[in-house]
């Protein structure tokens, strides 16, 4: 079966290429599209075609039905060519390489800045221990000068013997044993004192 235009003798792939007029011819939509809504029969040229009403047909409705199909057939061709030719989109490496870059420009960034931030808060820290440190050696030569030194070794230089000759009696070694036991315990304490403040943590923020 020839498939052919009875108006322009086209031959046609597909048998719903060609409009069946109601005369029975048949002729190519395109011609038909091309024709106002009522339009003499191109081939009879003796009787008028409503459009929609040639359109309506059984056998033109199922022709356009077959039109549609193959314009599906062709669409899902094409999509699948398309998704065959997808291969650039698996080249995915430049995308998550260009986010591992950017978390390593973050990362130095970061590095850079922190960096920065302790080497300037441990300045701080060791100017804070250097007057800490400042501060408590005067302290504790404050607190060691404050001990009356000569009064504790005249203590020690004390004439025993002439005064035990002149007052023979045991009263004269306890009144100054009990001093001295005052003394030593003075100086016990003044020692823990400096101890204690030598041994004091100095609070460092």
């Amino acid at each position: 079966m020839t498939l052919e235009c009875e108006l322009c003798f086209k031959i046609r792939e597909q048998e719903c290429d060609l409009l069946t007029l109601p005369c029975g011819f048949v002729i190519c939509f395109d011609h038909l599209n091309q024709g106002e809504e009522q339009f003499e029969c191109p081939i009879c040229r003796n009787h008028q075609v409503d459009k929609t009403t040639c359109l309506s047909m059984n056998k033109n409705q199922m022709k356009l039905r077959q039109q549609e199909y193959y314009q599906n057939v062709d669409k899902l061709k094409q999509k699948l060519d398309d998704f065959d030719g997808m291969h650039h989109v698996l080249n995915i490496e430049p995308y998550f390489d260009n986010l591992i870059q950017k978390v390593h420009s973050k990362r130095d960034e970061l590095t850079s800045l922190f960096k920065d931030k302790i080497f300037h808060h441990a300045d701080q820290l060791t100017q804070q221990i250097i007057s800490a440190k400042t501060d408590k050696e005067s302290d504790l030569k404050n607190l060691i000068q404050s001990l009356d030194r000569p009064h504790f070794e005249d203590l020690l230089m004390d004439k025993f013997e002439k005064k035990i000759r002149l007052e023979d009696n045991t009263n004269h070694f306890e009144a100054k044993s009990s001093i001295l036991i005052s003394k030593i315990n003075q100086l016990s304490d003044k020692m823990v004192e400096i101890t204690n403040l030598a041994e004091t943590n100095i609070l460092v923020t």
